[in-house]
């Protein structure tokens, strides 16, 4: 079974969070690198968060 990475899980919440309050994709990509929140990329995309956004809220359901 595979372990979710802690890291990857605050900034998972956070962004639903930041979602939650109406921020779109971009404005939450550049709050999260703001926060220190590290991608496994070089950077968060406005396109990352939409996928992984759709992707929670589906599984919510």
């Amino acid at each position: 079974m595979v372990e979710p990475d802690p890291h990857e899980a605050r900034a998972l919440r956070r962004m639903a969070e930041l979602h939650e309050c109406g921020f779109g994709p971009k404005a939450i990509a550049e709050q999260l690198t703001r926060e220190g929140h590290c991608p496994r990329g070089a950077r968060w995309w406005p396109e990352t968060i939409c996928r992984l956004l759709k992707r929670g809220l589906s599984s919510d359901a």
